[in-house]
């Protein structure tokens, strides 16, 4: 009797578990909706949102339905978000135009305490001096 007592208490406390992570993960979802000038709770902005969780203790959040005026502000706000996402990305250096200082033996790192040579014994010493990159047109 105790197995059955002991296995309910835990399935309990996984629903309990995945309950409150669910809606603390509808409580970050109604926060950012806010900033976006869209009120849970509201029946023409969005009326309900609820966390949820299963009897295993699986989370999820209840989006219950929602106008399409709100649904067109959603897609518009993820579009603009990829695309500013592509647009940042399409400006980064590309591997072979990145390329670490290298310090000559003797002289010291303007962001180190102790210049590389200090180090008795170190294997990092520059070998070789950077190759220049080609210019952009």
């Amino acid at each position: 009797m105790t197995s059955d007592i002991d296995a309910a208490a835990q399935q309990a406390a996984a629903f309990m578990a995945g309950k409150k992570k669910a809606d603390e993960t509808a409580f970050m979802l109604a926060q950012v909706l806010a900033m976006m000038d869209v009120r849970v709770g509201d029946r023409r902005s969005w009326p309900q949102l609820a966390g949820r969780a299963s009897l295993s203790g699986e989370p999820s959040v209840y989006l219950g339905t929602v106008p399409m005026e709100t649904v067109k502000k959603l897609i518009e706000a993820l579009i603009y978000a990829e695309s500013a996402k592509r647009y940042r990305w399409s400006f980064a250096p590309v591997a072979d135009e990145v390329s670490a200082p290298v310090y000559q033996e003797g002289s010291s790192c303007p962001t180190c305490t102790t210049s590389p040579s200090a180090a008795s014994g170190s294997s990092r010493r520059a070998e070789a001096t950077p190759t220049p990159t080609a210019k952009r047109a």
